[in-house]
């Protein structure tokens, strides 16, 4: 999805000058960014696959040599050099016109009137159009898809489908490792990719994988549900598949399984294809999963949204109760309200009246298997739903037996204090201060100390001791817990210790 370097040096806008093309194959580099740097070495600072601008003021005093400097570039990987001119030279310096003939590193120059933000923003520019494009096809190939999905043969005309938007051939290997749909080829890659097919079967989990020989590659992906396999996706050929086309697979993945399924319960199907709109909501990509779930004439809940993870710990036994077990399928729930089970918690989606009465809905409905906890995010844009997530785990995370549903906002009011009360604060920070334990003196100088923000004169005067006794004790607390107290990590870390240990006031 990145411009090449040929791409950018062509922009008419930018009128960059080529000087050296560089290595063969150079020019057709794919740029991520364009750097902007003087440093006598900027690598440190750099990508690889970046571009470097420079304008040549470490050149000036004659220090640098220019063989050294690209070389330095080279090894980093930098996609190409520009060459701001008149502003500290007129034109580009021969040396560093030779150095890079040498290196094979591309070279242009940057006129004067294009600010180097310009060639950055052209970078970006490009990388987004082409971001847009990509989610344009795949909307595009899912809804060519989905319509292949109502054919009389659904599973056999959604592969060729699949096969024809991405232009690769894609296998369907059925749960006996025979393959169903398709055909593997005869190289190599064909025979690994049914040997990986049959070991994917034989776990017995929902995962997937990839392959690579010779250039090619392919990627495999289970179908069906846990213990209970329809089958095995496998796509094959060419470069790996972008973000873009493993949302198309991941689509296909549901309906397929939906097919298969068909007969076997076709809930636990349709469940597969709103997990992957949930995944995808989740992800950021609201339109796409939009468009996933038309697929089931369904569609996404309205308004700003709030995300709600919930967990079974199991009135008996060890472990957690499977979200599969118990929990209420989507017809159960209220209109508007988006479910599914993932990373063994069920992830619940609506608009927060709704979200609140599915919590409940789930709780009572499975109380009788154990006790279980939620964490709720606070009402989000549908464009920030990870955000809402990220709430809602560490909600869920907070949870317990007496406090079976924490809400967001629940944490904003607690400030951090209440980590310190945990079990395994006190764990990290009996280790942190184990080797001063033993000594008051030393805790009690140490806790002085950090009030007074490290300052020993008002320290020495609360503790009643010579500044330079503190001073002493300090360099000792130091040595001992291998920590330098000078720098802000240190004495945080330090501060947060006490306060788990000694549950220090807040000053």
């Amino acid at each position: 999805m990145h411009p090449t370097v040929r791409a950018l040096i062509a922009e008419p806008s930018l009128r960059l000058t080529l000087l050296e093309p560089g290595a063969d194959g150079a020019l057709e580099e794919a740029v991520s960014w364009a750097h902007g740097s003087d440093l006598p070495d900027p690598t440190p600072f750099l990508d690889p696959g970046q571009i470097l601008l420079t304008t040549g003021t470490q050149f000036l005093t004659g220090e640098i040599d220019a063989a050294v400097y690209v070389n330095r570039l080279t090894e980093a990987g930098i996609a190409a050099l520009g060459f701001g001119t008149e502003v500290a030279t007129t034109g580009t310096p021969a040396p560093l016109v030779a150095a890079c003939a040498a290196t094979g590193l591309p070279l242009f120059e940057v006129p004067y009137e294009v600010p180097f933000i310009a060639v950055a923003r052209a970078i970006a520019d490009r990388v987004a159009a082409a971001e847009h494009a990509r989610d344009t096809w795949a909307l595009g190939a899912m809804r060519a898809i989905a319509f292949s999905a109502l054919r009389a043969d659904g599973v056999a005309a959604t592969l060729d489908e699949l096969a024809r938007q991405l232009d690769r051939a894609v296998v369907l290997v059925d749960a006996s490792a025979t393959v169903a749909h398709g055909a593997l080829g005869d190289g190599p890659l064909g025979t690994a990719v049914l040997d990986e097919a049959q070991r994917l079967l034989a776990r017995g989990q929902r995962s997937s994988s990839s392959l690579h020989d010779r250039g090619e590659s392919a990627v495999l992906q289970t179908i069906g549900r846990r213990s209970e396999l329809r089958g095995v996706l496998a796509v094959i050929g060419g470069r790996e598949l972008d973000a873009s086309d493993q949302t198309v697979v991941t689509s296909v993945v549901a309906l397929v399984g939906l097919a298969l399924e068909q007969g076997r319960g076709v809930s636990r199907a349709q469940e597969g294809v709103r997990t992957a709109a949930v995944r995808l909501l989740l992800e950021g990509r609201a339109d796409l999963a939009g468009s996933v779930l038309g697929g089931l004439a369904e569609d996404l809940p309205a308004g700003d949204l709030a995300i709600a993870r919930l967990s079974v710990a199991p009135a008996t036994g060890n472990g957690a109760l499977s979200p599969d077990e118990g929990f209420p399928t989507h017809d159960d729930l209220p209109r508007g309200v988006l479910a599914a089970g993932l990373d063994g918690t069920v992830v619940v989606i609506a608009a927060p009246p709704l979200l609140d009465d599915a919590v409940e809905s789930i709780r009572s409905r499975v109380a009788d298997r154990g006790t279980v906890r939620a964490g709720v995010s606070a009402p989000s844009a549908r464009t920030d739903l990870a955000r809402a997530d990220d709430e809602a785990r560490a909600a869920l995370a907070v949870s317990s037996t007496e406090t079976p549903v924490v809400r967001a906002a629940d944490l904003a009011t607690r400030g951090v204090d209440w980590l310190l009360d945990r079990p395994e604060s006190r764990t990290i920070a009996s280790a942190v201060l184990r080797p001063i334990a033993h000594d008051p003196a030393l805790l009690e100088s140490l806790e002085a100390w950090l009030a007074a923000n490290g300052q020993t004169d008002p320290a020495a005067r609360r503790l009643r001791v010579h500044r330079h006794t503190l001073r002493s004790r300090v360099t000792t607390i130091e040595r001992l817990i291998e920590r330098d107290l000078s720098t802000v990590t240190a004495r945080t870390e330090a501060w947060i210790a006490l306060r788990a240990l000694r549950s220090l006031p807040r000053e």
